[in-house]
């Protein structure tokens, strides 16, 4: 078995920016209290979910290699998390978070399987099944790319707006400052 097939880190910081995890486990400065064995039972329990046939590979791959087994858990655990907390703020964005995880998971285990398979027959089968997946997950990106889009056209539409406001206002804004420099605006305190 290939040790880096089934190895999502890198999926999983595609998919959620600015989630790392490190050594202790913490996330963006802030202990994370929790027990490998809860991440392995919730994760497990995730990909059983999704894909059950990518269980037993990941078991064994934890016995050939714990520590990258271990790093790879806690992803795909952060990244649930993050999805978890994205629900409240942003369910649209969640929801689709959740898509893509499943959709790579799914193509992680396939393209591990394919260069696993003992026979012919078994390795068409999952290379068809793989090709029906990869234009879902393709679509899933661009939807995401275009998500994102939106929100910096928005964020950049605002910017524009309290750009012309301050242009409009700039020598009230001057005169404001200038007198905070100076000290003149003390005699107007309330």
């Amino acid at each position: 078995m290939k040790k880096n097939l089934l190895y999502l880190p890198l999926m999983a910081a595609l998919l959620m920016p600015g989630w790392a995890w490190t050594e202790d486990h913490d996330h963006e400065g802030e202990d994370v209290d929790v027990e490998i064995e809860t991440v392995e039972r919730d994760v497990m329990s995730y990909v059983r979910s999704v894909e059950p046939r990518a269980v037993a590979p990941m078991k064994a791959w934890a016995e050939d290699d714990k520590e990258a087994y271990i790093d790879t858990l806690m992803e795909i655990y952060g990244s649930l998390e993050e999805i978890k907390e994205l629900r409240e703020e942003a369910p649209v964005f969640a929801d689709l978070y959740h898509r893509i995880l499943e959709t790579e998971l799914k193509m992680e285990y396939l393209g591990h399987a394919i260069q696993e398979a003992e026979s012919a027959g078994d390795r068409i089968k999952l290379e068809e099944e793989l090709k029906r997946i990869l234009p879902e997950a393709f679509d899933l990106r661009m939807k995401e790319s275009e998500m994102e889009l939106a929100e910096l056209r928005a964020e950049m539409t605002e910017v524009e707006a309290e750009w012309k406001k301050r242009q409009a206002n700039k020598d009230k804004i001057i005169e404001r400052r200038f007198n905070e420099l100076t000290g003149k605006d003390e005699d107007l305190d309330w």
